[in-house]
């Protein structure tokens, strides 16, 4: 069993993508392509910013949580236009199953290009070869979430429904 505890955000690459660490000079083009876009937030947990004001508060809010060693996150980088498009995370660890749940999030101009699942994909990769988490959870999916219902399984999850009907979706690398 490898060690799962510490800083595990180093930057990943994909065929088209930079999985990386986010920094303030980021701001402009998250701002520009994330975080102000309409369609994004429809299942997230926050709101579109039609401000910087707005963006600078939830965006250092991200930021902040570099320090919390619970949380991992990667802006994800289309080489192609080298621009921040979205952000993938691990928002919650339980160390002691060797378990962790991730979320994510684009700008809608990337959609249906198969980004993240490309992104999803080599992130769980990381977190089950070199990390060592077995199990890798999505949790609360909406159903009329239907693009990243299809990520997921793209991406080798498998779909459940909780007790109270919720759905959510597991990899488990202990196959």
């Amino acid at each position: 069993m490898k060690k799962i505890e510490g800083d595990y955000s180093k930057t990943i690459e994909t065929e088209r993508l930079i999985l990386r660490k986010y920094n303030q000079d980021d701001f402009e083009m998250l701002y520009k392509n994330y975080v102000s876009d309409e369609n994004v937030p429809k299942f997230c947990t926050w709101k579109p910013c039609k401000t910087k004001e707005e963006a600078d508060k939830l965006l250092g809010s991200w930021y902040k949580g570099y320090e919390n060693p619970e949380k991992l996150m990667w802006m994800i980088v289309e080489k192609s236009s080298n621009q921040g498009i979205g952000i993938i995370r691990v928002t919650h660890k339980w160390l002691e199953e060797n378990k962790c749940e991730i979320g994510y999030s684009m700008g809608s101009r990337w959609w249906n290009k198969g980004y993240m699942t490309e992104a999803v994909t080599e992130l769980v990769k990381y977190l089950t070869k070199e990390i060592g988490f077995f199990t890798i959870v999505a949790e609360e999916v909406a159903e009329d979430n239907i693009g990243s219902r299809r990520v997921l399984k793209k991406a080798g999850f498998s779909q459940y429904k909780s007790q109270d009907g919720k759905l959510y979706y597991k990899y488990n690398s202990k196959k």
